[in-house]
């Protein structure tokens, strides 16, 4: 019995010894590491450098590349990656049922190379760049692992893990993890086809900053830098790519964006050659609701966003707060937004922001705005004690505005309140909520009643009185000045229509 099994064993030693003969001819270190980096130059066309091969004999072969360098300098550094396959596909040269783990790596988007399908692999394998024997040709891979994998993107740093396999042209995530310290993203789906950049997957994130998850999808689908090699095949082949269409159904029950806290995100990211779009977009942000289209244009240097949305009910006094203009608005802000701005960070969009809304905010306060008591002051009519703690109260504030510049213009302001209505044109200042109106004042039928002789004298339009008044300074406690000149040109206007009444009413007399 010991003599069979020892017979046995030196059977074994002697197979085991034959085939690393064969496999060390067929995977002499040196030779592959540089048929690897050519291989992957012409590819690519950047350089790529492979400090070391490795590999390991047994039933599953393993070979291991350490210290991958792309680019120069690197936009993507890989400290392992090991394939593994059975040794009989590996002696025909084959890659089948394999797996594939790349651990420890860093890349730098937007990425300077294509997609790998964007190559497809010659008939049987791989050229080889000296002309000879092809190299290994690909038939399946059964498990690709990323771990420890880190995106940077406009400053903005990820960490990636996935799980999948590949079949075919199919490449199948079972499980994807993306996070950061402020965002934790579960995913899985399929990239449909590799060749034609197609993909759907399914995502939920607790908690999510869309700002970061925004800034990798937008160097996933930026331009490239252009590749060093100037090959023919090699610009053709990045010319031609097929357009990128890869889309992630998103649910987050809370998060961020610009430095908004937001609650409940349900959205589409559709991720184009040259854009990521979200549509339907809907969150809740400010205690309120905001639904609509959010769209990153990154064919330029700095993406540029632009949102198309619905605002309901939004708390103003929690939005002027983060506007920085604690405790000048109370109220809840309704309306339509149309907004573009250039960068990915919450400064540049403040700064560089422009657009259009069509917006009021009801039953609300500004503590700090008083229309009655100048009124008071500039004609001692109507009682003070009556009127001026109402003032500060409005039914709705609004109007259609333009943004350029950290200035709101707007030609239609108006406000609707018990004591006054107001309407006219102003700026509104965003940084401090510096404020410059121009606008009429129409005070109640009830303090018109309240008026003295000379106020409605100066001041009727019909049955209320109205007087002009420029509103400056800051919200938190403009003054409110009365046009006494606009004033007085009114009374003369309206003592000449009173004059012409009456001579128009004495040439109708027999």
């Amino acid at each position: 019995m010991r003599r069979a099994l020892l017979i046995a064993a030196l059977v074994l030693l002697a197979l085991v010894a034959a085939i690393g003969l064969v496999a060390r001819r067929m995977l002499d270190r040196e030779a592959v590491r540089s048929a690897l980096e050519q291989q992957a130059s012409a590819v690519i066309g950047h350089p790529v450098k492979v400090a070391s091969v490795d590999w390991a004999l047994s039933m599953r072969p393993r070979l291991v590349l350490s210290s991958i360098r792309v680019g120069e300098p690197p936009a993507i550094t890989v400290d392992r990656i090991e394939l593994s396959t059975g040794l009989r596909a590996l002696l025909s040269k084959r890659v089948a049922g394999a797996g594939i783990v790349v651990s420890g790596s860093h890349l730098t988007l937007p990425l300077p190379i294509a997609f790998a399908a964007d190559t497809p692999p010659a008939p049987g394998g791989a050229a080889d760049p000296a002309g000879g024997a092809t190299a290994f040709a690909i038939d399946s891979i059964d498990r690709i692992s990323l771990e420890d994998i880190e995106l940077d993107a406009h400053g903005r740093r990820l960490r990636l893990d996935l799980e999948s396999s590949l079949e075919g042209d199919r490449l199948t995530v079972s499980s994807l993890r993306l996070q950061s310290d402020r965002t934790k993203v579960t995913a899985r789906g399929d990239m449909i086809s590799l060749e034609q950049r197609q993909g759907a997957f399914t995502a939920t994130a607790d908690p999510l900053d869309l700002d970061e998850l925004l800034a990798i999808a937008s160097g996933l689908s930026g331009p490239r830098p252009p590749a060093t090699s100037s090959a023919p095949a090699t610009q053709a082949r990045v010319a031609a790519q097929p357009p990128l269409d890869v889309r992630v159904n998103i649910e987050a029950p809370r998060g961020r964006i610009v430095g908004i806290d937001f609650a409940n995100l349900a959205t589409t990211l559709a991720l184009t050659r040259g854009g990521v779009t979200l549509e339907p977009f809907a969150v809740g942000v400010f205690d309120g609701k905001l639904t609509g289209r959010l769209h990153l244009d990154t064919t330029t240097t700095s993406p540029q966003t632009a949102l198309s949305a619905e605002v309901a009910a939004l708390d103003a006094a929690r939005l002027a707060a983060f506007a920085g203009s604690s405790g000048v608005l109370t109220g809840r802000l309704s309306g339509q937004v149309v907004l573009g701005a250039s960068g990915t960070t919450a400064a540049n969009v403040f700064e560089t922001a422009r657009g259009r809304a069509a917006v009021g905010v009801t039953d609300g306060t500004m503590p700090g705005l008083d229309l009655v008591g100048p009124v008071v002051l500039a004609f001692g009519k109507p009682d003070p004690s009556k009127t001026t703690a109402s003032s500060r109260a409005f039914s709705r504030l609004g109007g259609t505005f333009t943004l350029a510049n950290g200035v709101l213009q707007s030609t239609d302001l108006s406000l609707t309140s018990r004591d006054v209505d107001l309407s006219g044109r102003g700026t509104l200042r965003v940084v401090g909520a510096v404020a410059d109106v121009h606008a009429d004042l129409t005070l109640s039928e009830a303090l018109s009643a309240q008026a003295g002789r000379d106020l409605v004298r100066y001041a009727r339009q019909g049955s209320r009185v109205v007087l002009p008044a420029i509103i400056t300074g800051p919200l938190a406690s403009p003054t409110v000045f009365i046009d006494i000149r606009a004033a007085a040109q009114r009374a003369l206007r309206n003592e000449m229509e009173d004059q012409i009444k009456k001579a128009f009413g004495r040439f109708k007399k027999p």
